[in-house]
């Protein structure tokens, strides 16, 4: 879903998409981020919620229905970790997320 929201919402001639991912003994650390429109400060509290969407329409003309990105939290809380975004509108969005490691 976020690399998804990275394309359908990119408004660059050229999208890019950065994937990042360490870990320590506990956690797997993942960042996703691009250089699309980014998310307006004022949905930035709101971006996780159901049904809530950051902007109108995608790329063609479509209206996201608000799932995504409360299924990638709720995943995300379920595999022991957290999720959190920062953006700047114009130049992009960055996602971070931990995944707790399992114990063996």
């Amino acid at each position: 879903n976020l690399i998804t929201n990275s394309l359908k919402y990119n408004d660059k001639d050229t999208g890019i998409i950065n994937i990042n991912c360490v870990e320590d003994h506990a956690y797997y650390y993942i960042q996703v981020s691009d250089n699309g429109r980014g998310i307006p400060q004022n949905k930035i509290e709101s971006i996780f919620d159901l049904f809530s969407t950051a902007s109108e329409t995608d790329n063609k003309g479509k209206k996201g229905n608000g799932i995504g990105l409360s299924t990638v939290r709720n995943l995300v809380h379920s595999l022991g970790g957290i999720i959190s975004v920062s953006s700047e509108e114009h130049k992009g969005a960055t996602f971070d997320f931990t995944i707790k490691k399992l114990s063996v």
